[in-house]
């Protein structure tokens, strides 16, 4: 196997060159990911029916807009945002486990500054036959790490994103239907989780 060193001169740890297999059976916190991401799903997916064509992803009301306040927007005002946020914590959760496919692929490491340490190949010594498949892995788990790097960022950005959004959403609502979005609001207090936010 070539050396692997990093570009800033930090000693790579030797890996087994073979699609990795898990030995160990899913966590509690596996199976609550799982179903952080099954609740998101059934919840977005009642949203985008109980709001029929009036559902848009983007901040507007449209021709002949009608409030809709049954389904689960008679629970909490944006149960839409609440769905989709159980779904990206629940997926960066699954992708992140210290024990799953990641992790045993070496897309993880150990420390989040290894997350940013892609190793080099040394394979002056070698023939490229046999450094082909460590040359596939390595790219392979640099493309991993910027990928999960910028998911990370994208659930980082998205959630607050949300939290901003929902009472700007409040007040066009409240523009739009006057009386009859404040005695919905009056009735529906919440936001995003009933009896908390």
């Amino acid at each position: 196997i070539p050396n692997l060193r990093s570009p800033i001169g930090i000693q790579a740890e030797p890996r087994t060159w073979m699609i990795p297999t898990l030995t160990t059976q899913p966590s509690i916190a596996f199976y609550l990911s799982v179903l952080s991401i099954g609740i998101g799903l059934a919840i977005r997916l009642s949203c985008f029916r109980a709001m029929g064509r009036h559902f848009s992803f983007l901040h507007t009301t449209l021709t002949g807009h009608q409030l809709i306040s049954s389904g689960p927007y008679g629970i909490v005002r944006h149960p839409s945002y609440t769905g989709e946020v159980l779904v990206r914590f629940g997926m960066l959760a699954v992708l992140l486990r210290s024990d799953g496919i990641l992790a045993a692929s070496g897309t993880l490491p150990s420390t989040l500054t290894g997350m940013l340490n892609f190793p080099t190949l040394d394979v002056s010594q070698s023939q490229w036959g046999e450094t082909a498949p460590i040359v596939a892995h390595t790219v392979l788990v640099g493309l991993l790490r910027i990928g999960i790097t910028f998911y990370a960022g994208w659930i980082t950005f998205a959630c607050p994103y949300l939290l901003l959004r929902a009472p700007k959403e409040d007040a066009t609502l409240r523009l739009t239907f006057g009386k009859e979005w404040e005695e919905y609001a009056a009735r529906v207090p919440w936001r995003f989780v009933p009896y908390i936010a």
